[in-house]
């Protein structure tokens, strides 16, 4: 077996997923989805809640699916794997800048269906990134 991080996420969009291309033609969706992670404080018994976003990318045809039917506010399952980057800082020469991309690898909406949307219309497995992202 391999070595691997897999993450897991259901959560909602923030907003509807950016669809770009490489410059050698990749398509890379790029989204972000946040979860909410409620509890009781037992101490004071008083409710708390905690967000977490994650920043995704999903390449290939995957990528073009997931950009079309995804909108801001659709739940989703997203599995993903980790991959760091470094790149040189443009405002402070000499300085790395390190960053997490998180790359899908699967994913389902768990909206409702639409009458007629078949499951293969709702899901889907990311491609192996060729090409780095350009730097926004």
């Amino acid at each position: 077996m391999r070595d691997e991080i897999k993450v897991t996420q259901f959560g909602h969009l923030v907003a509807a997923p950016e669809l770009r291309y490489t410059p050698d033609g990749k398509p890379v969706a790029n989204f972000r989805v946040l979860t909410n992670h409620r509890w009781v404080d037992k101490p004071s018994g008083e409710e708390k809640e905690d967000v977490t976003g994650v920043r995704y990318e999903c390449w290939g045809a995957s990528g073009e699916a997931l950009a079309k039917i995804l909108k801001k506010g659709s739940f989703v399952y997203i599995e993903s794997t980790i991959r760091n980057d470094s790149y040189d800082d443009p405002k402070n020469p000499g300085t790395k800048i390190f960053r997490d991309r998180f790359i899908v690898r699967e994913w389902k909406i768990l909206d409702r269906k639409e009458p007629g949307q078949s499951d293969a219309a709702s899901a889907g497995t990311g491609d192996e990134p060729g090409a780095q992202v350009p730097q926004d």
